[in-house]
C-alpha cells in the first residue's frame, strides 16, 4: 500500500512539474536585445511538448481515477 502510494505521489508530481514548467514559460518575457520572434517560437514549442507530454503521461498513469479513488482533492 504504502509503495503504491509513494509511486502515485511521484506519478503526480512529475505531471504537475511538466504542467509548471509550460505555465512559466508560456508567462516569460524576452529580453530587450534577444530576437522576439524565435524566442516567442521557442516559448511556444516548449509549452506545446511539456504540456502534452503531461497529458499523455496522466492518460497513460490514469491519474484522474486515483485521485478520484483516493479521494485526494476534495
Amino acid at each position: 500500500m504504502k509503495r503504491n502510494l509513494i509511486k502515485f505521489y511521484a506519478q503526480l508530481s512529475t505531471v504537475g512539474i511538466l504542467a509548471t514548467i509550460g505555465l512559466l514559460a508560456l508567462c516569460g518575457e524576452p529580453a530587450e536585445d534577444a530576437n522576439f520572434l524565435a524566442v516567442f517560437s521557442a516559448q511556444i514549442a516548449v509549452v506545446i511538448i511539456t504540456w502534452t507530454l503531461a497529458y499523455l503521461l496522466s492518460k497513460k498513469w490514469q491519474i484522474a481515477r486515483k485521485i478520484e479513488a483516493t479521494g485526494l482533492f476534495q
